[in-house]
């Protein structure tokens, strides 16, 4: 037996909507799956492997480690789609981890209902990195430090932000980063996904508030 979530559809899709959002979904997926409580110690080992090794000259990646995210997910517990039906309304049936679906379904309803000061939340941190970036341009990379009152203000900006995309143990993802500024980044890229997937659902395309587990 297999877990079915039902992701309903509605109005027009154009061709490119066929790779966005299931694309978008995917990622978000495997960002919780990663950060799922209760991993067993073979999982954390790996992702602490993926946190370690992906970078590029201190900088991490931030398109290409969600592609390390999807790649953690073994091929058993990945997404995969049981049924298709284009119409309005239709239906995407996909086999996953439900846990993993309901938690995705909560986040956006958290972040749909805060999006206005979420965007204005998310603009003046993004200006903040900026400033730091700049602050680090100006010095060699292997120089330059952040101060303790900069790494406090990351810190705070990462809870900030992860309450308006309802993700509550930024701990864990500072326990694999090591480093404040890396754990913000990585949570601002969830939170662009999330906004991809809430824009399909303010343009009437998707529903996750109907959604439907069966098995199969």
């Amino acid at each position: 037996m297999k877990d079915v979530y039902r992701i309903n559809i509605g109005s027009k899709w154009k061709l490119e909507d066929l790779y966005e959002f299931p694309y978008a979904y995917y990622q978000v997926y495997a960002f919780y799956y990663c950060f799922l409580p209760d991993q067993n110690m073979a999982h954390k080992e790996h992702l602490l492997k993926i946190f370690k090794n992906y970078k590029d000259e201190s900088q991490y990646r931030y398109i290409n480690i969600y592609k390390k995210f999807q790649l953690h997910v073994p091929s058993n517990r990945k997404p995969d789609i049981s049924s298709i039906h284009y119409a309005s309304p239709g239906w995407i049936d996909l086999i996953l981890n439900p846990e993993i679906a309901f938690q995705i379904s909560k986040s956006i309803g958290i972040f749909l209902g805060l999006s206005v000061t979420a965007a204005k939340t998310y603009s003046i941190i993004y200006k903040y990195l900026s400033d730091i970036n700049q602050q680090r341009n100006r010095n060699k990379l292997d120089t330059f430090r952040l101060t303790r009152k900069q790494n406090e203000e990351l810190i705070a900006m990462s809870n900030d932000i992860a309450k308006f995309i309802g993700f509550d143990d930024v701990e864990q993802i500072d326990l694999y980063t090591g480093n404040p500024e890396v754990t913000l980044k990585i949570l601002l890229a969830h939170y662009r996904r999330l906004k991809t997937i809430g824009n399909y659902i303010n343009d009437g395309k998707v529903s996750l508030s109907s959604n439907q587990i069966k098995n199969s």
